[in-house]
This record gives structure tokens, sequence and C-alpha cells, in this order.
């Protein structure tokens, strides 16, 4: 196995779009290291109910936010036919002697914990949230916590940043020139190449 990460280069981005322009302004009006950002990436769905609580969570930390939120597409008529499929096919599944059962994506099961783990324990650039009872929500007020233990004045939000900016620059060598990403990359392109 040969690691190779991260292959984005980081030298380069998009702010000059003209879209970028407004952020990247109101970005450079704001204080160094003072802005929280939220992303939740183009693979998690995130419910409206932890939409609604991370948004109590921001406003009432009275702290400067970027929120990138992205559009959801209207999954309700496709939904409504995915269950009713889905019905079908579990009747004619038992009919048959068979059964259908809800998937356990391993990702899902343990990525996160190991992410959590990862953030908090090894790389210390993060705190973890506690979820709610229920496991499906976590509330505002607990992500209002972490919030202020990250941005705060504290030795946690201290060590935090501290963490975040040495594991930033690890990355840049990695990528960078003679880094171990691109030599890890062009020894995996060699050996794929010799194979022709």
């Amino acid at each position: 196995m040969v690691g190779i990460g991260p292959l984005v280069d980081l030298t380069t981005s998009n702010i000059d779009d003209v879209g970028s322009v407004k952020y990247m302004t109101w970005l450079d009006s704001r204080a160094t290291s003072s802005v929280v950002y939220v992303s939740f990436g183009t693979m998690a769905a995130v419910s409206r109910r932890q939409k609604e609580e991370v948004g109590k969570a921001l406003l009432s930390s009275g702290r400067s936010f970027l929120w990138t939120l992205r559009k959801e597409p209207e999954k309700e008529e496709e939904e409504e036919a995915e269950s009713r499929w889905r019905e079908e096919m579990e009747k004619e599944a038992e009919e048959c002697g068979g059964m259908i059962v809800e998937w356990c994506s391993q990702v899902d099961f343990s990525d996160q914990q190991t992410n959590a783990k990862l953030v908090e324990d090894v790389w210390r650039t993060g705190v973890r949230v506690v979820v709610s009872e229920n496991g499906a929500v976590v509330e505002g007020e607990e992500i209002r916590r972490c919030l202020e233990l990250v941005m705060g004045e504290g030795e946690v939000g201290e060590e935090v940043r501290r963490n975040a900016k040495k594991w930033k620059e690890l990355a840049r060598s990695a990528a960078g020139e003679g880094g171990t990403s691109h030599v890890n990359l062009k020894a995996f392109v060699d050996e794929i190449a010799s194979y022709s």
C-alpha cells in the first residue's frame, strides 16, 4: 500500500471568482482566526433539525461565522417512491423465503468515531461533541460549548489553533515538491507505467 495525499493544490484557490469576492472581502474585515467556518461537505445529508441546532449555536455564540449550505434537491417524491418499492420488495422477498434488512455502512458506523478520536485525542485539532440521548441531533447548546472551547482564549483553544497551524504546514509540505505525497504519487505512477 502506498499512502498518497493530500492531492489538493494548497497553493491555488478560486478566490478571484466573482462569487468569492463578497465573502473574501467580508473575511478580510474580520480579525485573524476569529471566524467560525461550518461546512458539512458534499456527501453528508444533515437533517433540518440539526441545521436549526447549528444555527442556534452560531447565532448565540456571538462570534463571526461563515456557513456553507448546500442546496438540497427535492427528495420527497423520490423517498415516497423508494418507500413503496421497498415495501413491495420486502413482501416479495418474504414470499420467496428471503429477507431485506437495513444496510449498515461500515463507514457510517465507524468512520465518524475514528475521525472524532483522531481530531480530539491524537491530532488535538478539535473537540468531540456529545450527541443528545436520541442519538440523532447534537443540541445547539452543546455545539456552542464546543465553539467556546475551540475559539476561546483558554488552553484548549490555544492548543487547537497551534496544532491546526502545524498540520496545515505538514500537509503543505507533503504535497510540495519532494514531499511524501509528491514522492509516493510519483512512485505509484511509475509503477503503473511499468506494467504497460
